[in-house]
């Protein structure tokens, strides 16, 4: 009854809600998480501080979803908060988390291809298909074994093509496609400038 007196309170007056909002974060805060993001999301500013440092053990996967666009919406650098959630034990936590780490910038990203590595090589498929969202654009030949492997298990009726979609685009920038990677040595494989295409043999 007291979730449902709170939630009503949150939507219809807010500042009448806080106290007891902030009270009950300390006894269910993924509830106190989605109510804000659902009907307090103007004030959001007021808690950053709060969530930062009290980051909840999550068991809820739609919390945790509002938790991260409330992060993001918050324009501050949460990467560090986001990090430990792509090793979570629940497979839905870590496909949120792995989508999350897509919105941060290039230079952020390629100080963090370990994360994505993990990623790359997870065993649940969304979490795979939102590590090739998060990394399309970023060059580091640390990828490319990962890559091949993960070409080479989506062959013939194997394949995913939502999956060979992503990968071609992050193979791009690599000037390779889901069929050339399997032939290269993804160890001392160098990619080409423009202007050596032009080069003659």
């Amino acid at each position: 009854m007291k979730r449902i007196s709170l939630q009503v309170m949150v939507n219809f007056s807010y500042p009448k809600a806080r106290n007891y909002l902030h009270e009950y974060f300390n006894i269910e805060p993924e509830f106190v998480i989605k109510l804000l993001y659902w009907y307090g999301k103007k004030k959001i500013s007021e808690w950053i501080e709060i969530l930062y440092t009290s980051v909840p053990q999550f068991k809820d996967a739609e919390a945790f979803r509002c938790f991260v666009h409330i992060l993001e919406k918050s324009k501050t650098n949460y990467c560090q908060i986001i990090l430990p959630f792509t090793a979570h034990a629940y497979r839905e936590m870590r496909a949120i988390a792995s989508s999350a780490l897509g919105s941060l910038n290039n230079k952020t990203k390629k100080n963090l291809i370990n994360y994505f590595i993990s990623g790359l090589t997870d065993t649940d498929q969304r979490v795979i298909y939102n590590t090739l969202v998060a990394l399309e654009g970023i060059v580091d030949s640390r990828l490319l074994k990962y890559y091949q492997t993960i070409a080479k298990q989506n062959v013939d009726e194997q394949k995913d093509d939502t999956i060979l979609y992503r990968l071609n685009n992050c193979l791009t920038y690599f000037k390779l496609t889901n069929k050339t990677i399997l032939n290269i040595n993804t160890d001392n494989y160098k990619i080409k400038k423009w202007f050596q295409f032009w080069k003659k043999p």
